[in-house]
């Protein structure tokens, strides 16, 4: 997948969806998560390195969920954790307005709007 413009999604039952982080954290676990982009651990430099936080949550799927939290509701799945070069790459594309996929690689993606911009078509603002 590419950049797209498209911020229009409508969840079905059974997706996952996450929330767009409000600031960096550090993570404060035993192991160190992996980078939803790149894959890569996210390293610990003695005090926990700073990530983005991306919380998860499912759309009711089954009738048994639905009675549990509800028809908009929404069941909590584990945080995934965007590493720090992959993080301000996000933040760029953000910014210059794109609707984002996190599970692609950021490299790639300032690559594209880089070379979008470099013709003056970069941007969804």
């Amino acid at each position: 997948m590419s950049l797209s413009c498209d911020y229009y999604y409508d969840p079905e039952p059974g997706d996952v969806v996450w929330q767009p982080p409000t600031d960096w954290r550090k993570f404060d676990f035993r192991r160190a998560p992996k980078c939803c982009s790149c894959g890569s651990k996210i390293k610990d430099g003695g005090f926990g390195k700073d990530a983005l936080e991306f919380e998860r949550f499912k759309i009711p799927d089954s009738d048994v969920e639905v009675r549990i939290y509800g028809e908009d509701g929404e069941i909590p799945r584990a945080s995934w954790w965007m590493c720090f070069e992959c993080g301000w790459r996000y933040q760029e594309l953000e910014k210059a307005g794109y609707a984002v996929d996190i599970r692609e690689s950021m490299v790639r993606l300032l690559i594209e709007h880089e070379d979008l911009t470099s013709v003056g078509l970069g941007g969804c603002l």
